[in-house]
C-alpha cells in the first residue's frame, strides 16, 4: 500500500498537468528573448509548448532581423520526403491564442520552409538559432497567412540550425505549422 501512495505521489510531483482538471485553461506568460532582442515591440502573453527535447543551444546573440515575404508557393504534387534533410510540426488550436513554439531540429541544410496546412495562422515572428547561438529573426508583422507553403530562410550553407522558435495561434479552430530543412 505505501508503494502504490509513493507511485501515485511520484506521478503528481513529475506530471502536474495530471492535477489539473479537465477542461482547464493552460498556463500563459509572457515571450522571454535574449538581452538584444532586434524586435522593438510589446513581446506576447502566450502558452509555451515544450519542446519534445530540450534545446542545446542558447541564444547568444542576433543578427538583422528579416521580414518575411509571404507568398505562398502552391503546391501541385506533393513533395518528395528524401528533399529534406529535417521536418517538425505543431499543432495550434484557437482557444490557446498566442502560442510559443519551439522545434528542435540540430541539423545542416539549405532552405527551410513553413508549411500552413488547412487553416490559417497569424504569425507574430519565428527565430532560427544556429549551433553557434547566433539567432536569426524573421518578422512576420502579426499578419494572417492561409495553408500553403512559403520560404521561411535560405539558411547559409554549412551552418547547423539547432532549433526553429515561433510565436504563433491560430485562426481557424486549429492549424498544423510544419517547418522543414532541404538537403544542400
Amino acid at each position: 500500500m505505501k508503494r502504490m501512495a509513493l507511485a501515485i505521489l511520484c506521478v503528481l510531483l513529475c506530471c502536474p498537468w495530471a492535477l489539473a482538471p479537465a477542461g482547464a485553461t493552460a498556463r500563459r506568460a509572457t515571450v522571454v528573448v535574449a538581452d538584444g532582442w532586434p524586435l522593438h515591440r510589446p513581446l506576447k502573453t502566450v502558452v509555451v509548448h515544450s519542446p519534445r527535447t530540450a534545446v542545446r543551444v542558447q541564444t547568444s546573440g542576433y543578427l538583422t532581423p528579416i521580414a518575411f515575404g509571404g507568398s505562398a508557393i502552391k503546391q501541385t504534387t506533393a513533395q518528395p520526403l528524401d528533399l529534406f534533410v529535417w521536418e517538425d510540426s505543431e499543432m495550434l488550436v484557437k482557444a490557446d491564442d498566442w502560442t510559443d513554439v519551439t522545434l528542435n531540429a540540430n541539423a545542416r541544410g539549405g532552405n527551410l520552409w513553413l508549411e500552413i496546412t488547412d487553416g490559417k495562422a497569424q504569425i507574430d515572428w519565428a527565430q532560427i538559432t544556429y549551433g553557434d547561438g547566433e539567432a536569426q529573426v524573421v518578422d512576420f508583422g502579426d499578419k494572417i497567412h492561409g495553408a500553403g507553403l512559403y520560404a521561411l530562410l535560405n539558411v547559409e550553407q554549412g551552418r547547423t540550425v539547432d532549433h526553429v522558435r515561433l510565436i504563433a495561434r491560430a485562426k481557424s479552430s486549429e492549424v498544423m505549422l510544419v517547418v522543414r530543412m532541404e538537403k544542400v
